[in-house]
């Protein structure tokens, strides 16, 4: 995932929700995901949550130029971590991902 260095909340106008890469392991194939991790001064209450993953659905959305049409992601998720704040869209692409042990 993308790793914002400390974000104060007047900070929250840019996440940096950028494409993770991590996931393009396969040569010729092509997998969309957009990710960031934002730390704040303080815990968020939960309208601010709500409007953070707002914020990084509409930075992931000015930068969909990469991925084609009908591979674009369409959900952004926020799960908070005390200050910490992991952003994570859907993952669209050629191949799904799975996880093993």
């Amino acid at each position: 995932m993308m790793n914002e260095d400390d974000c104060s909340d007047s900070d929250k106008d840019n996440l940096q929700v950028k494409q993770d890469k991590s996931l393009l392991y396969k040569p010729g194939y092509q997998q969309y995901l957009w990710s960031s991790i934002v730390t704040l001064d303080k815990e968020p209450e939960k309208e601010e949550l709500v409007a953070i993953a707002h914020k990084a659905s509409e930075e992931m959305q000015a930068t969909l130029h990469n991925a084609l049409k009908n591979k674009q992601p369409s959900i952004m998720t926020a799960l908070q971590v005390g200050k910490e704040v992991y952003l994570a869209s859907s993952a669209t692409g050629d191949y799904s991902l799975i996880y093993e042990d």
